[in-house]
């Protein structure tokens, strides 16, 4: 897709402030590797092609407040504020809509992951993109497929890649009749 003025006519999804934060660590501090920090990073960059972030105001500012108190690592100093805000603004601003959160009959355990729920619900999501244990273990009634980044790479990679299959055997059809 890459375009971003059509994102009210992709699928959407939810993705967890601690996906958030493993993706901007891993694109801000390359030299610190952690595999899983990267499937993440990978898991918002498919989101980014392929879907459209959904926030609600209270997931939103958790992300905000998250990502603004980082810490650098072994150090224990502060991410510099302009690299923060340069992820934010070239990594998740252009392909991010605001929802209205909606109660739902799935029940987190952790009652601060329900705002989760609530923007996905809202926001009629495909996908809610977690580490957290609280939402993985949840059965989802039919609300969407919360998965690991992982997971979410996996599928929507294999989708990808079948659609580029459809495609080539399309025009193979149409080149040879």
């Amino acid at each position: 897709m890459g375009d971003t003025d059509n994102l009210h006519d992709r699928p959407r999804v939810v993705i967890d402030t601690c996906v958030l934060l493993r993706a901007m660590y891993d694109r801000v501090f390359p030299e610190r590797k952690f595999p899983d920090y990267n499937l993440s990073f990978n898991a918002l960059a498919l989101a980014r092609r392929e879907y459209v972030i959904c926030f609600t105001e209270d997931t939103r500012d958790e992300a905000i407040y998250m990502l603004a108190h980082i810490k650098r690592g072994l150090d224990g100093g502060p991410l510099r504020h302009d690299a923060r805000l340069q992820f934010v603004q070239r990594y998740i601003e252009p392909y991010a809509m605001m929802v209205q959160p909606v109660p739902t009959n799935v029940i987190c355990r952790d009652k601060n992951d329900q705002m989760f729920l609530e923007a996905a619900a809202g926001a009629k999501a495909e996908y809610i993109i977690s580490t957290d244990s609280d939402l993985l273990r949840l059965e989802h009634d039919g609300l969407c497929q919360i998965v690991l980044p992982e997971q979410f790479n996996r599928e929507v990679g294999k989708r990808r890649g079948d659609k580029r299959r459809e495609v080539k055997q399309a025009q193979k059809v149409a080149t040879y009749g």
